[in-house]
């Protein structure tokens, strides 16, 4: 994950929301808790600009969130998509605030979304479980008999393995490797289907699995029209690189990539908001 800058655009509450990474996070017990790890200085003051604009940044040894809600701070700091996440309050959804948040100097970049945890239950007195409920999953699968499509070749596996599958944007020429997500966008370089199954996950916000039965890494690269675009033409000025004419998420990956795009029901473990609280501002 890139230590600069990981960003959700919120254009409108209708048109797109992007967090990066899905990350599953267990529910720590109190005995546990007594070492989660917790920012040195932390400030929550709420944002009263009617600014539709979002963003969570990740300076060296901090974080500083920048008009949020309380629900795309949980949404970073469990690494869930929307459709995990369940019985968050109204106000936590509409409600932001400004976060500034001081790490001790040891701190590395693995201990940010702990850190962050620990706000929420101390600052917010977030409580939440984990339950397993049915719900809509995506599937992404071979297209019958069809070849592979001309947008989908198998990498040769020359990429190191530590390789950050987590960038944002499009990947440069000379930077190959890993899987870069952006709005309308997925490339690929050198990386599992499951990989491009989690991505598609962030872009979505719905569970997203792989089931191609293809193993091995693979080159991919993308382009779709968003829904929110495709309905409301003014979108493409916030994004300019998107077609508004363009294929559907769907449509692109059965042309491109040879792969069909179905839903089905499913059981998926979800976090359960038990309980939280406006913050007292500092």
């Amino acid at each position: 994950m890139s230590n600069r800058f990981v960003a959700s655009m919120i254009r409108s509450r209708s048109l797109v929301t992007a967090v990066a990474v899905v990350l599953t996070v267990p529910v720590l017990g109190a005995a546990q808790r007594e070492v989660d790890p917790a920012f040195d200085v932390v400030s929550v003051k709420p944002n009263v600009t009617v600014n539709p604009m979002a963003a969570i940044q990740l300076p060296p040894a901090g974080v500083n969130a920048v008009n949020v809600t309380p629900y795309l701070l949980i949404r970073y700091a469990f690494g869930l998509p929307d459709s995990q996440i369940v019985d968050v309050p109204e106000w936590a959804k509409r409600t932001r605030f400004d976060v500034s948040a001081k790490a001790p100097a040891s701190a590395v970049n693995e201990d940010v979304r702990p850190m962050l945890r620990t706000l929420l239950r101390d600052r917010f007195k977030l409580v939440t479980r984990r339950e397993t409920r049915p719900a809509q999953v995506h599937l992404l699968t071979r297209d019958g008999d069809r070849p592979l499509g001309p947008r989908l070749t198998r990498a040769d596996g020359t990429c190191p393995q530590d390789v950050s599958a987590n960038k944002s944007g499009a990947l440069s020429g000379d930077e190959r490797c890993g899987l870069s997500i952006a709005y309308g966008r997925v490339r690929g370089g050198d990386v599992s289907l499951s990989e491009l199954a989690a991505g598609l996950t962030k872009l979505t916000g719905s569970s997203v699995i792989d089931r191609t039965g293809l193993s091995g890494p693979y080159n991919f690269t993308l382009d779709y029209t968003p829904d929110a675009v495709a309905l409301d033409r003014a979108a493409p000025n916030g994004f300019p690189n998107i077609d508004p004419d363009g294929p559907s998420l769907a449509t692109a990956l059965r042309d491109q990539l040879g792969l069909r795009w179905t839903t089905e029901s499913a059981p998926v473990e979800v976090l359960v908001v038990v309980r939280m609280e406006q913050p007292d501002p500092d």
